[in-house]
């Protein structure tokens, strides 16, 4: 059992997929690139969700909603634009914004700046969610589907970066 841990310790460094970047094996797993593109195929989810919006708000069209009655409602309230503008377009470029880094996270698992940025922006991502299924049930009084389902890809989101900030933290220590 000793001589395990001395050849699974921490002198070792193991190659990912023969790019020439060295890593400890407690890092030097597959997850690591792969929470980039878990993260990407997300947020091409929520963008897609958020373009629907974005297209029934720019054409005037009404949305046929999925669970709950009050997607209409929800677009059309004062509470539905920022300066005249749909915010659900301010949601297609945050989610665009998401699978950029997630893109780059993938390529990079390790940089710093990457990890800080997706987990920022999916912080605010959930805060504004919240933010916004309060102003549906207390002010609005209805709720839109397509929101709700964003909620939950931006709480996955912040969920799966969460994991990915604390399985890469600090490469030198095992996890």
């Amino acid at each position: 059992m000793a001589s395990d841990s001395v050849v699974s310790g921490d002198s070792q460094t193991t190659n990912l997929a023969g790019g020439g970047v060295t890593h400890p094996p407690c890092c030097a797993t597959p997850h690591s690139s792969a929470t980039g593109l878990v993260i990407a195929t997300l947020a091409l989810v929520g963008m897609t969700d958020a373009f629907y919006v974005a297209r029934a708000s720019y054409t005037g069209q009404t949305m046929w909603c999925i669970f709950f009655d009050g997607c209409n409602a929800v677009a059309q309230s004062p509470y539905a634009r920022l300066f005249g503008v749909p915010l659900s377009y301010f949601g297609v470029i945050y989610y665009l914004c998401v699978l950029s880094l997630a893109v780059l996270l993938a390529v990079d698992p390790f940089s710093r700046g990457l990890r800080y940025g997706v987990l920022a922006f999916t912080v605010i991502g959930v805060g504004y969610s919240a933010f916004s299924m309060v102003l549906q049930v207390r002010f609005i009084r209805a709720v839109c589907s397509y929101c709700l389902i964003s909620a939950v890809i931006t709480v996955l989101l912040l969920a799966v970066a969460l994991w990915h900030f604390r399985r890469t933290r600090n490469p030198m220590v095992p996890s």
